[in-house]
């Protein structure tokens, strides 16, 4: 739900995020209002998890951090079909206003700079969503040209936001994180807004990232209501 410096995936295996300042935390792209009529928020915080998320951020340190989202966020999968691709395999975490809001407060404190609960309050805005990022690689730019994602519960899917991935980069980077190859990395964004209305998120939900169609795509089995 963020809008992230590139160095979001810095640390290998782990979603190091580095934001930027509130007024720049929600692209145009991304869905801020959802229906006020129906019950969509997913995830809700009070003014006390609110701030146990900013004093949690304060405490952490990069190592600390990195293995906050390591053990709490990142995504295992539980099968894929890439074949030769399996090189290209993304590194995947699920974000969730708890969170941001440590990362924020952990980017913060980072810098000396001032994150209250009204700051936080911010992220909430966006509570009838959930996310999802990818670190995706490629061996060359066309790679990335065909890059989806479902959720998935029996017979129900659900698209993203719009019908599609978005990002914050508009090209491919150079990386050396898989030398020689795959040469190219891009974090994509999915956004999935309303599924309490399409699906039971007391159940495991399948998010299905497809490389080219999903004849190469990879599972994740997710629990949503588990996550903070």
């Amino acid at each position: 739900m963020i809008i992230l410096f590139l160095s979001f995936f810095t640390l290998i295996g782990c979603l190091d995020k580095t934001v930027t300042t509130n007024q720049e935390l929600v692209p145009e792209n991304v869905s801020k209002t959802p229906d006020p009529d129906i019950d969509t928020e997913i995830f809700h915080l009070n003014d006390k998890e609110i701030q146990e998320a900013i004093e949690l951020g304060k405490s952490l340190n990069r190592d600390s951090y990195k293995s906050f989202i390591e053990k709490n966020y990142a995504l295992e999968s539980t099968s894929d079909n890439l074949g030769s691709l399996s090189k290209n395999k993304p590194v995947a975490m699920i974000s969730t206003p708890y969170e941001e809001i440590v990362s924020d407060s952990y980017n913060k404190s980072q810098k000396f700079e001032k994150y209250d609960v009204e700051d936080a309050k911010y992220r909430l805005l966006l509570g009838g969503s959930i996310f999802f990022y990818f670190k995706t690689y490629g061996d060359e730019i066309r790679d990335f040209d065909n890059l989806h994602a479902v959720l998935k519960q029996d017979e129900s899917i659900v698209q993203p936001y719009k019908g599609k991935l978005t990002s914050n980069s508009t090209v491919p980077e150079l990386t050396k994180e898989k030398s020689p190859y795959p040469a190219y990395t891009k974090v994509m964004i999915a956004q999935f807004t309303d599924i309490k209305k399409n699906l039971d998120l007391s159940k495991p939900v399948e998010l299905i990232f497809m490389l080219n169609g999903k004849e190469q795509s990879v599972t994740y089995s997710i629990e949503i209501s588990k996550y903070k």
